[in-house]
């Protein structure tokens, strides 16, 4: 195994933010065990505010918000409903019962298995530490930056122990591990957790490219899997494949021959909304080792997945289909089960 080595975490330091200015580290879409530290110090908190988080009112982002009384926390989802459009949503808000003076150490742990994120806060009049649940905090910018407020000697600090595994993998949708209708699911459930999984909703080839590149600048890791492209689909009327998609896959697997990484690609499943078939058939011809979630599902045939594994969006897996994709990775790639 290339990797098991200690991580050296993303770092940033500035000497004074006057109100609105923020301190950053590059945006990344890792999806479990991060760490984000931030320290400051300031005069008086007054009625000012320091936000900190990993997206701050961005797309796919959690943030805390600290005030001299409360600690509120906040994501930002699309949001369904009368009013449909995405929005900032507040998932925690309560009065952390401590001076805030002189100083603030925030640190933020998304713990692994996707069991919940605990926010430590550190004051000169005490320290505050709670569990926040409903933490999405999978993309955009990390950072930290004060409202009305000046604060000085700012220090930011990020990183994820999952760079050190041997077995990453880049994703979308189908990568999440919350729920039953996502294969990862099966993979923590059943103890599979040694790796990485990175990723959101909508993401396409050419920024999983981009994410791959900022991995590897912290670790380096025996495989690497290649789970996209739903959202690169091929056209369905010329059969023509999609370029995107074809042009950054070259370029993953160029990355990974210069750097002795073994790739793993993927098919992905045809639905009646998405047309793959022409990528599927490069990925079968490549001479790579692959995934076969198309075949999984039965979408190899057809659009129409076996009975019961689609979901009514057309697009992902229901709780069947995520279990049947979950039992090909098992198939192809059981490397995965020593994580």
């Amino acid at each position: 195994m290339k990797n098991n080595q200690l991580v050296k975490p993303f770092t940033a330091a500035i000497d004074r933010l006057a109100s609105g200015e923020a301190i950053e580290l590059p945006a990344n879409t890792m999806k479990d065990r991060k760490h984000l530290s931030f320290t400051c110090d300031f005069d008086d908190i007054g009625d000012g505010v320091i936000k900190v988080g990993h997206g701050i009112h961005a797309a796919n982002g959690s943030w805390v918000e600290i005030t001299k009384e409360k600690i509120g926390a906040y994501s930002y989802y699309t949001y369904g409903g009368e009013n449909n459009g995405p929005r900032n949503i507040a998932i925690h808000d309560d009065v952390h019962g401590i001076e805030i003076k002189s100083f603030v150490t925030v640190k933020i742990d998304l713990n692994a298995k996707g069991e919940g994120t605990t926010v430590t806060l550190m004051s000169a009049g005490g320290m505050y530490r709670s569990a926040i649940k409903g933490w999405n905090g999978t993309d955009g910018k990390i950072g930290a930056s004060p409202v009305d407020l000046e604060i000085t000697n700012c220090k930011l600090s990020w990183y994820s122990d999952c760079y050190s595994e041997s077995i990453w993998f880049i994703g979308d949708s189908y990568l999440g591990y919350g729920y039953g209708a996502r294969w990862p699911y099966y993979l923590y459930r059943d103890g599979y957790t040694k790796l990485l999984l990175t990723g959101y909703a909508g993401m396409g080839t050419q920024r999983g490219l981009t994410e791959f590149k900022l991995a590897i600048t912290k670790g380096t890791p025996e495989f690497v899997v290649w789970c996209l492209g739903m959202n690169n689909g091929d056209n369905r009327e010329t059969g023509v494949i999609n370029q995107g998609w074809l042009d950054s896959t070259k370029e993953f697997l160029k990355i990974c021959k210069e750097r002795g990484i073994t790739p793993i690609l993927s098919t992905i499943p045809n639905t009646p909304k998405v047309y793959n078939q022409p990528k599927n058939d490069w990925v079968i011809a490549s001479g790579y080792r692959y995934v076969d979630f198309n075949r999984a599902v039965g979408a190899d045939k057809d659009e129409n997945w076996y009975p019961g594994m689609l979901f009514t969006d057309l697009v992902h897996p229901d709780v069947r289909g995520a279990q049947a994709l979950y039992s090909q990775v098992l198939v192809d790639f059981p490397e995965v089960m020593q994580a």
